[in-house]
């Protein structure tokens, strides 16, 4: 028999469901969350499955607001985990809304794909929903390669800490590099943010290429293309299409791409 933790409370989706979180309280969470997480990424183990049903909101020590992460049933030590591995481990819990653009590419993902995942529930909470919205799975997975979420406070209609907003579209950003190296710098930016909310403010703004608006026939929900970085991202040698999304998106995705380049060339 297992033997479990017994938890009284709600994860965050059903919280989730009673609309936009304050931004003070959702910084909160989720710095809680990247704190828990961080100690599975220093032992080099990727939890691959963030979301807000994984995330659960219960009073612990007198605390009515303590996070504990669930679910580690696909968790993987980054070093063994193979691109087969992580691509039908996701396919098998089908939670596009969350996933970062290189496990929808079916690549090896280590902390920074958490560290997406974190930053779009965070997304979530401030704005209440995810990044992208679309008519179908594949419509969800190709804006996370493809495209950049509205800002927060655009999609929310009203004025968030531009010092949060940076964080989360920094969690977001489609390149794994130019995220938080893990869950524990994401933990201590947000954990600084709490500190002093307008730290993140003051800081230089990153620098991005121009952003094609999407065609109509990208994803179903207010967002803009992401800087033409996407060269990133392309498989080395023999090109094949990820489990993830179908041969027709794929072959979609890189002809948009080869055309984008010559556009800019």
């Amino acid at each position: 028999y297992y033997a479990m933790e017994l938890l009284e409370g709600e994860d965050l989706s059903s919280l989730l469901k009673r609309g936009p979180v304050d931004p003070m309280r959702a910084a909160d969470l989720i710095a809680q969350a990247s704190r828990a997480l961080a100690e599975a990424h220093k032992r080099g183990i990727v939890h691959r499955d963030i979301k807000p049903a994984n995330l659960f909101l219960c009073t612990l020590g007198g605390d009515a607001d303590f996070i504990k992460v669930l679910d580690f049933g696909l968790a993987k030590l980054a070093e063994r985990a193979n691109q087969s591995q992580l691509t039908q481990a996701g396919m098998a819990v089908g939670t596009p809304s969350w996933v970062s653009p290189e496990v929808v590419m079916g690549r090896p993902a280590d902390a920074r794909a958490d560290v997406y995942a974190l930053g779009a529930v965070l997304y979530a909470l401030v704005t209440g929903g995810p990044p992208f919205a679309g008519e179908d799975m594949r419509a969800i997975l190709m804006a996370h390669l493809r495209q950049t979420p509205t800002r927060p406070s655009e999609r929310l209609g009203r004025q968030l800490p531009a010092a949060l907003e940076t964080i989360i579209m920094r969690a977001l950003d489609k390149e794994p590099a130019d995220r938080y190296a893990d869950a524990a710098a994401l933990g201590e930016a947000l954990a600084a943010f709490l500190r002093d909310p307008q730290s993140a403010a003051r800081q230089k703004p990153r620098h991005h290429r121009r952003l094609r608006t999407p065609s109509k026939n990208d994803v179903h929900s207010h967002t803009t293309r992401p800087p033409e970085r996407r060269q990133a991202y392309q498989p080395m040698g023999e090109v094949h299409a990820p489990t993830y999304i179908g041969e027709a998106d794929w072959d979609d995705y890189l002809k948009t791409r080869d055309e984008d380049s010559r556009a800019e060339a």
